[in-house]
């Protein structure tokens, strides 16, 4: 009777085969891992291009809202400026997809699902 911690005994070839799986295996792990530093590289260079975007964007629609007032003063008109957005970090699209109600926050893009009956819409 053989004890329980002893490996079963295998053949030289079916040894061979299985050091061979490991060793692929081994090097699939490591080209995966290698894809995907990869990918969280181009990752987090399009994240700072979008908070570039968003920053320039902000920087102009405040030069026109500059151009706008000094136009206005030169017509001698009164211009009503609106407030301006809140930052794009706090806005959420609330949408109804029959009666699951869905966030999507436009920051990093990642849906949120919760049941909805309906009566918070107006809350909304």
């Amino acid at each position: 009777m053989q004890p329980h911690h002893l490996a079963p005994v295998v053949s030289k070839s079916e040894e061979k085969k299985y050091r061979q799986k490991c060793k692929d295996l081994k090097a699939r792990i490591q080209e995966i891992q290698d894809d995907n530093a990869a990918l969280n590289s181009k990752l987090e260079a399009v994240k700072r291009a979008i908070r570039r975007a968003r920053l320039e964007r902000a920087f102009l629609l405040e030069q026109v809202e500059k151009a706008s007032v000094r136009k206005a003063e030169q017509l001698g008109q009164v211009l009503e400026i609106p407030p301006p957005p809140p930052p794009a970090e706090t806005i959420k699209i609330r949408f109804n997809m029959g009666g699951a109600s869905s966030v999507k926050n436009t920051t990093d893009g990642e849906f949120t699902e919760s049941q909805n009956d309906g009566s918070n819409l107006a809350a909304q």
